[in-house]
């Protein structure tokens, strides 16, 4: 799990779902990923399990076949000031 600061502006989560095999991506705006925090995501654990030590550990990991889910969680937005 990660926090990603965008755009200068606004935050966001990312979560690497080793068990699940997934991307997980939340927005509380349910924003895209417009800004590629997940391509960044997904690259960065490419190269950690390229330079893991015990390339056992990660054997069946095909981590560029996983799937990103975005906006699982539709929260409501405020409307009052």
């Amino acid at each position: 799990m990660f926090p990603a600061f965008v755009n200068d502006n606004h935050w966001v989560l990312g979560i690497i779902d080793i068990d699940g095999q997934q991307f997980i991506y939340y927005d509380p705006l349910s924003h895209p990923d417009k800004h590629g925090v997940m391509v960044c995501a997904r690259e960065w654990m490419i190269g950690e399990i390229k330079s893991a030590r015990s390339e056992d550990a990660f054997k069946g990991l095909e981590v560029s076949a996983w799937p990103v889910v975005q906006n699982l969680c539709q929260n409501p937005l405020q409307t009052d000031s």
